[in-house]
């Protein structure tokens, strides 16, 4: 049914016996611009969201799979360049992103949120706080990350993070203001992982995000 209503107002610019010159440059222009922002639209869904053929989904974490590698597609480069990052191959590298808590709500400042998991098994891992843009949400105590050398830990080896606008103890990032908020996994130096390098394998490790309330 939506695609007819599509055929429809595409059909609507078709010109017709009775049609004037300049209803037909107003057609042309109209059916020139829908077409742009379709594509720009799908473009753009496809580089910041992606789909399961170029990014893996672990709970609330993603993960660009073939970044780094010579099976790299094109969104997938287009996203990394975008990030800023170097294109470190999967093997070796690889980033998990969440933007919503447990729940699938959007992860914003204006609550607070209990992040709980285990060691990665890697060389190196670091999770950071980040606004929309990517930029890190810049605050007095100036905490922005913590990783695997400076975590504090719990009896288990585990570890909790601590999201909030307000002072907690131990492993608190900071969201101060910043809006919308995005949690970013770095791993690197992978030493446990599937024969496809996705993560599938240390995704049991990625931690839970849990809203614990909002102000």
């Amino acid at each position: 049914m939506q695609y007819d209503k599509i055929l429809d107002f595409i059909k609507s610019f078709a010109p017709s016996r009775h049609s004037s010159f300049p209803g037909l440059l107003l057609g042309a222009f109209l059916f020139i611009l829908l077409a742009f922002f379709t594509g720009f639209g799908s473009a753009w869904y496809m580089i910041e969201k992606g789909t399961p053929l170029t990014r893996h989904k672990f709970g609330v974490w993603h993960n660009w799979h073939t970044q780094g590698t010579v099976n790299s597609d094109p969104y997938t480069k287009a996203y990394i360049a975008r990030s800023g990052r170097l294109p470190l191959n999967a093997k070796y590298a690889q980033y998990f992103k969440a933007t919503t808590d447990d729940d699938g709500n959007r992860l914003t400042s204006s609550c607070s949120y209990i992040m709980q998991g285990q060691p990665i098994a890697s060389d190196w891992w670091s999770i950071g706080l980040y606004d929309s843009n990517s930029n890190v949400v810049f605050n007095k105590a100036e905490r922005y990350a913590f990783n695997s050398k400076n975590i504090a830990r719990l009896e288990n080896g585990g570890y909790i993070i601590q999201v909030s606008p307000f002072a907690r103890p131990d492993n608190w990032l900071p969201s101060e203001k910043a809006g919308k908020l995005t949690v970013l996994i770095r791993v690197y130096g992978i030493q446990a992982s599937d024969d496809t390098n996705s993560g599938n394998v240390i995704s049991a490790s990625l931690p839970s995000i849990k809203r614990i309330g909002c102000s």
